[in-house]
C-alpha cells in the first residue's frame, strides 16, 4: 500500500472519468471480485472482429492445429499425464515482443480496460503480461486438473486479470467458475 502511494495520489488527482458501463464493471469487481461484460458494451464491434481475425490467423498455423488435435486425443492426454496447463496452446509460439500495433496489445492497453483496472486498484496500474491461448476442453471421461480445479492463485493479492473469450463458452467447453466475493477485499 505504501509503495503505491504516489500512484494513488496521482490517480486521485487526474484519473479518467468512467463511462456508465465501465463504472458498472468496476463496481462489480470491487464487490464480487469478478465482472462479466460483453465486449460490445465497451468497444466498437470492429475491435472484436480484429481480435478474432488475429487469433484465427494464428490458430490456422499447422503447428498450432497439430498441438490442438493432439490435446483433443485422450491417448495424448493420458501420455502427457496431468501436467500443469497441458490443456493450453500458446498462440504466440514462444517469446514475443509487445507490438503496439497488435490488436491484442491495443486492447490490453485501451482506455476502457485501463479505466476499469485503475478504478478498481485506485491507482495507475502496471501492465505485467498477457497471453493469447487456446483452451482445449478436457476430453470426456477425464477429470479436471491443475488450474481447471478449484484453487486460489497465490499471487493474486491485488491485481486484475482480463479474460476475453473469442468463442462462446458453455458447460461442455470449460466455463470459467469463480466464488463471488473471494477476492482479497471480498466478503468470502
Amino acid at each position: 500500500h505504501l509503495l503505491n502511494m504516489p500512484g494513488r495520489f496521482s490517480y486521485r488527482r487526474k484519473h479518467e472519468p468512467l463511462s456508465v458501463a465501465q463504472s458498472l464493471v468496476a463496481r462489480h469487481l470491487l464487490e464480487d471480485g469478478i465482472a462479466l461484460v460483453h465486449i460490445a458494451k465497451l468497444f466498437p464491434v470492429a475491435m472484436f472482429e480484429e481480435l478474432a481475425h488475429g487469433a484465427n490467423e494464428r490458430m490456422s498455423r499447422d503447428a498450432v492445429q497439430d498441438r490442438i488435435a493432439g490435446l483433443k486425443n485422450p491417448r495424448t492426454q493420458n501420455a502427457m499425464g496431468k501436467k500443469k496447463m497441458s490443456f493450453l496452446v500458446d498462440l504466440w509460439g514462444g517469446e514475443h515482443e509487445i507490438d503496439l500495433a497488435s490488436p491484442f496489445t491495443r486492447f490490453s492497453l485501451s482506455q476502457p480496460v485501463l479505466n476499469i483496472v485503475n478504478a478498481y486498484l485506485e491507482t495507475f496500474a502496471h501492465f505485467r503480461e498477457f497471453f493469447l491461448q487456446v483452451t482445449v476442453p478436457t476430453p470426456p471421461g477425464m477429470s479436471p486438473y491443475a488450474s481447471q480445479r478449484w484453487h486460489a492463485d497465490p499471487d493474486d493479492h491485488r491485481l486484475v486479470k482480463v479474460f476475453l473469450y473469442l468463442n462462446d463458452v458453455d458447460e461442455h467447453t470449460g466455463p470459467f467458475t469463480y466464488i463471488r466475493g473471494s477476492h482479497g477485499q471480498g466478503r468470502n
